[in-house]
């Protein structure tokens, strides 16, 4: 679970407000729901994943994913 919140905050910083490569406003929409926090983070990762995923097939596999700053 440590792994997967790591994950979501590193693509978080690319994808979300103020993101290194863009802002997908679906983010927002899932990080506003409330429900259930478990399941939200489940969505969150496979739409940050899917959002990276995209993103690497428009601008190349071999594209660093190291933050910059």
């Amino acid at each position: 679970m440590a792994d997967e919140c790591s994950e979501i905050l590193r693509l978080l910083r690319l994808y979300g407000e103020n993101g290194v490569r863009g802002y997908d406003g679906r983010i927002s929409e899932i990080v506003r729901r409330d429900p259930k926090p478990y399941k939200q983070l489940k969505q969150l990762s496979r739409l940050l994943r899917s959002i990276h995923d995209e993103w690497k097939r428009k601008h190349g596999a071999g594209q660093s994913d190291t933050l910059v700053e």
